[in-house]
């Protein structure tokens, strides 16, 4: 990314640090004029740096359960796996094995998934394989798809957020028409588009999807985001790490793993008994870390038992790209 300015790189952790304010609103905080912020935006999105997500809120949409699932498999089996399964929104797979992240109306459902997932291989087939499964209401997203303190941390951008912007994604419930939960399904499966493509989409007024649009920010229905291409910002390793532990050491490893002596996570998800965190670095000696200091930390715990499943995937070789998709969720809850 050497074409990449330093008001560039100001601008892109600012955009992924606050991707729900305005140009003008985020101006004042990186203190530049918004005109150059709107250029730098316009750059890292045409040099394919940047795009744009909406994380739907889980619990209003009527989920109430996050899970995950990681394994390693056979190369020709693995290539077997769809790219796209339906309650699945996060997928990376490298060379016969990779992790994904879900959500689930109720357990049944996520077990049936399961179910159907497990069915198709052979003990044979899967070398490791585990998932962890927790009701929303007893897990705290501390991070998801949050790449801004990584990328302030390693490209020296003094840029700082104190709230959580993930609480909406599992507090509260909504009730959404027919109608109204198509315009939602529209603007979640096409977040760059403008008001005007959503609405020859569903076939509805400009005035009616402003309305709606408003309507679900202010109830919180989704949360923006900005995911960048860490390939192309020279991050070669992805780590996904999940853990169980004893309720009463909960809030002491939590502050293990949220100090600054461990690497910035993407995602950071913990119950009181579990966890899981995704992470990227520059390159495979940087990765080593993690599990290297998750080990440590077992062994000074007095919890060597609970050592942590460490999974790393090459983002040079992995199948698919770093990204969320809600479709297959949407297609699940659009048919209930």
């Amino acid at each position: 990314m050497n074409w990449m300015t330093e008001t560039d790189r100001k601008s892109l952790v600012a955009l992924i640090t606050y991707p729900e304010l305005s140009g003008k609103e985020l101006s004042e905080i990186v203190g530049m004029s918004q005109s150059s912020l709107l250029r730098s935006r316009k750059r890292l999105i045409e040099g394919g740096v940047i795009f744009p997500v909406k994380i739907p809120s889980f619990s209003k949409l009527g989920l109430s359960v996050l899970f995950t699932g990681f394994g390693v498999m056979k190369e020709d089996v693995a290539r077997e796996v769809p790219s796209r399964m339906d309650d699945i929104f996060f997928l990376s797979t490298e060379k016969g094995k990779g992790f994904g992240m879900g959500a689930a109306r109720t357990y049944s459902d996520f077990y049936g998934l399961l179910v159907s997932l497990t069915s198709k291989f052979t003990k044979e087939d899967m070398k490791s394989f585990g998932f962890q499964a927790a009701p929303l209401d007893m897990m705290k997203i501390w991070r998801l798809a949050d790449v801004g303190p990584l990328l302030a941390h390693d490209l020296s951008v003094d840029i700082w957020r104190e709230d959580n912007p993930n609480e909406v994604l599992y507090t509260g419930s909504a009730d959404l028409s027919k109608s109204e939960f198509e315009v939602f399904k529209a603007i979640i499966e096409h977040p760059d588009w403008s008001v005007y493509q959503i609405a020859n989409e569903v076939g509805a007024s400009r005035q009616k999807i402003y309305r709606l649009d408003r309507k679900f920010r202010e109830e919180g229905l989704y949360v923006d985001k900005i995911i960048p291409d860490l390939k192309a910002l020279g991050y070669e390793i992805l780590i996904f790490a999940e853990w169980v532990m004893p309720s009463k050491r909960y809030d002491t490893i939590l502050e293990r793993i949220t100090g600054r002596d461990m690497p910035w996570p993407l995602t950071l998800i913990t119950s009181p008994i579990e966890g899981f965190m995704v992470a990227a670095f520059r390159n495979f000696r940087e990765s080593r870390a993690i599990g290297e200091r998750m080990k440590a930390m077992s062994f000074e715990l007095s919890m060597e038992s609970y050592r942590p499943n460490v999974l790393t995937i090459s983002l040079q070789d992995a199948s698919y790209p770093v990204n969320m998709d809600f479709r297959g969720i949407l297609r699940t809850l659009a048919r209930r």
